[in-house]
């Protein structure tokens, strides 16, 4: 009777205590909403006030203005190499304060010593999801259905914080610049194809070309501008070196931008034999643009910045026709 009695405590013991954390990590269901996503359902805290998130989701979220609740965020090593860990369209002072978690994948005691209360990941992160959740609720973003559309990932995004109205605020902004910059342009370059490669893809001293669902091709889509048929929907791999004539005069073009994600000079690239034998280079109308911090936009401040740019270029490129 004594051990019946000793084994019925411990069992009403750890009930208590499995009830005590399950109650600790689950809020409770007037306090939070459920978010389905690509690796189950989490019921997120409605106003989240320490969130720690992948750095793709840092531009989109500041531009929802929820940058006051990220206290984390992790950092791809080869975005450290030439000036620190970056986001896309925001600059260092605006990333001051918040704390890096490592880089892929992250470091559960870095996250675990930030204390979030949200977890923003892609699902990349599947090996370390149960790890995650069980600091804090985390969702999960299938990256692969919205970097074809930064209008999506934003809508997406605004969706899990409640925001979709900040979001189609901001998009009708971009939609006016879109506007604006085609009535600038008229109808020079009506019949004008553009074409864009890398230099330094990865790391890689060479070029490459984008897939078709490139950031800047979205923008160019946008403004109405032609994109050389030769770029495909159905490419879809990064960072595809080439070192050839034969290759890259398929993708001369009356208009050439070259996305430099290295350190070397748009003279040098410029001049290089494999590009400067280019028409659109001849012509005047190749242009370089610096930085992979400019090219690599996931969210409006990168975008803006990218559309300026091209716009910046495109203009220049409409007088000479």
């Amino acid at each position: 009777m004594a051990l019946c009695f000793l084994l019925i405590t411990a069992c009403n013991s750890s009930e208590i205590q499995l009830s005590n954390i399950s109650t600790q990590r689950a809020p409770d269901i007037a306090e939070c909403r459920v978010v389905e996503h690509p690796l189950g359902k989490t019921c997120i805290p409605l106003k989240p006030q320490r969130i720690i998130l992948e750095s793709a989701f840092l531009d989109p979220l500041f531009a929802l203005g929820i940058k006051e609740s990220i206290v984390g965020t992790n950092c791809y090593p080869m975005w450290w190499v030439a000036k620190g860990c970056f986001a896309s369209g925001l600059s260092s002072n605006q990333l001051e304060g918040i704390e890096t978690v490592g880089n892929y994948p992250p470091s559960l005691e870095k996250v675990l010593f930030l204390k979030p209360d949200l977890i923003l990941w892609s699902d990349y992160i599947k090996s370390m999801y149960h790890q995650l959740s069980d600091i804090a609720p985390t969702v999960t973003i299938h990256w692969d259905d919205f970097q074809y559309s930064f209008k999506d990932y934003l809508r997406h995004l605004a969706q899990i914080f409640d925001r979709e109205e900040v979001a189609e605020e901001i998009l009708l902004q971009y939609q006016n610049r879109i506007t604006e910059v085609r009535k600038q342009l008229g109808d020079r370059l009506q019949n004008a194809e553009v074409s864009v490669i890398i230099y330094g893809c990865a790391g890689n001293n060479g070029f490459s070309l984008p897939p078709r669902y490139a950031i800047w091709f979205q923008i160019l889509d946008n403004l109405g501008i032609k994109i050389k048929p030769i770029f495909s929907m159905s490419q879809k791999v990064w960072c595809s070196n080439f070192d050839s004539i034969e290759t890259i005069n398929n993708y001369d073009s009356d208009i050439l931008f070259i996305a430099n994600f290295h350190s070397k000079s748009g003279a040098f690239l410029l001049e290089k034999p494999l590009v400067s034998s280019l028409n659109a280079v001849k012509n005047g109308r190749a242009y370089v643009i610096d930085g992979q911090d400019v090219w690599d936009a996931y969210g409006p401040f990168g975008v803006n910045k990218l559309l300026n740019l091209l716009a910046k270029h495109l203009l220049k490129a409409a007088q000479t026709f």
